[in-house]
């Protein structure tokens, strides 16, 4: 058996750092802030990983861009100072922390006092957490998740009970770090972050799902009642669900 040569890190993090730079020189002259975010860098990151970037500009309207950067898709919220203070209090109530988890750890390419005074704004909204649930958000996630546990009782085999599966998966992973007082994820993130917080629950939820796809639900049927009996029981009255308009 042929060994492979061990990845060389420190080079492929240089090659980074350097792209990030000229990045930064050639389509953000003006910027008064930029970090990089530090998954960008290590060993998470793979051939296919964005550079995600957060930049702040005196005027610039809020907003993603995406493009790229020498060999890297490049993804950026862009945005003046304010704009990125009411952006990361919207992440807050939301409790979906994109932009503060680029900009807490990440790796600073301009070297000045609001890159600092905002890096150590975003740790320390993210080391208080987000804020508990009220007792009507409760109610309204307990009851999505107590419909998504009806519908995966009657649902038959095909489509419909693959998507089944997977909003229950997700809204069952969601519901436990809402009602502990957690962060949010989306994707991978989600995955990521139940895996930290709850490593044995997180590989069950896993299982669970697997097994369901081939056929038997009891087992994702049985993770997702106890997640709703810790979080105060099946809810399906005496909910609201505000409407936008």
């Amino acid at each position: 058996m042929v060994s492979q040569p061990e990845r060389n890190v420190d080079k492929v993090d240089e090659e980074v750092l350097a792209a990030a730079r000229d990045l930064v020189a050639s389509r953000l002259p003006t910027a008064t802030s930029v970090i990089l975010a530090k998954s960008a860098l290590g060993e998470r990151r793979s051939s296919k990983s964005d550079l995600d970037f957060v930049v702040i500009e005196v005027f610039a309207e809020s907003r993603w861009e995406g493009l790229h950067g020498g060999r890297w898709p490049v993804e950026m919220f862009i945005s003046d100072l304010e704009g990125w203070e009411r952006y990361v209090a919207h992440e807050v109530r939301e409790r979906r922390p994109v932009v503060l988890h680029i900009t807490a750890p990440g790796v600073p390419l301009t070297i000045n006092s609001m890159t600092t005074d905002m890096q150590l704004h975003a740790q320390q909204l993210l080391t208080e957490g987000p804020s508990p649930l009220t007792t009507s958000e409760l109610a309204l996630h307990c009851r999505l998740l107590t419909d998504l546990v009806d519908d995966l009782e009657d649902a038959g085999p095909g489509p419909e009970r693959r998507f089944v599966i997977e909003a229950t998966f997700r809204q069952s992973a969601e519901l436990w770090l809402m009602s502990n007082d957690q962060w949010l994820g989306s994707g991978k993130w989600l995955a990521r972050t139940v895996s930290e917080k709850a490593p044995k629950l997180s590989t069950e939820l896993a299982l669970a799902v697997d097994v369901a796809h081939q056929g038997d639900t009891a087992r994702l049927l049985a993770v997702a009642r106890f997640i709703l009996d810790r979080a105060g029981g099946p809810v399906r009255s005496n909910w609201i669900e505000p409407v936008p308009l």
